[in-house]
């Protein structure tokens, strides 16, 4: 073989391996078990306290074009969503794009009744950042899971959240 040949394959290569590598999925892709973006009325499905009306055209980066809004007021958690299907016991950890309006707010990931366990994001700025829980949850498996969605409580105060996935780690 000569060597423009080899030249020819060796940079077919090197681009094969290049492109297969930027490409490809990564592991928290390959382990979401609950992903929304907000955009219809079926991203209300099994939420307590979210409504369509509550999908504003102002997304987050790269995901779709709407995101939910939330307000709260006395009643907490402002939104909730309850597993009903047996998730493998395990770490989990919630990721998301949020920012906050009026005195913020927090999205937390827990077992069963426990308020004190579970990943936590709290959003602190007023533009688009991409949060994930820095604890993973640790899910025992003796009762369900759920999403719960704080804003407000005594003050009033919103959030705007997109793209919110919950990923199983382990």
């Amino acid at each position: 073989m000569n060597i423009s040949v080899r030249i020819i394959l060796l940079n077919l290569f090197i681009c094969f391996i290049f492109y297969s590598c930027n490409n490809s999925v990564s592991s928290d892709e390959l382990n979401v078990v609950y992903s929304n973006s907000f955009e219809t009325g079926r991203d209300t499905i099994g939420w307590q306290g979210l409504y369509s009306f509550m999908f504003i055209n102002d997304p987050a980066p790269r995901s779709g074009n709407k995101s939910l809004f939330i307000g709260g007021g006395c009643v907490q958690p402002a939104a909730s969503f309850e597993f009903l299907r047996n998730l493998p016991r395990g770490k989990y950890k919630i990721t998301c794009w949020a920012k906050i309006g009026i005195n913020g707010g927090s999205i937390s990931f827990t077992e069963g009744s426990q308020t004190d366990w579970g990943s936590t994001v709290s959003p602190r700025d007023s533009v688009w950042r991409y949060y994930e829980s820095k604890v993973p949850s640790n899910f025992s498996g003796s009762s369900n899971l759920k999403i719960e969605i704080f804003a407000g409580g005594i003050i009033p105060a919103n959030i705007y959240i997109d793209n919110l996935k919950v990923i199983r780690l382990e």
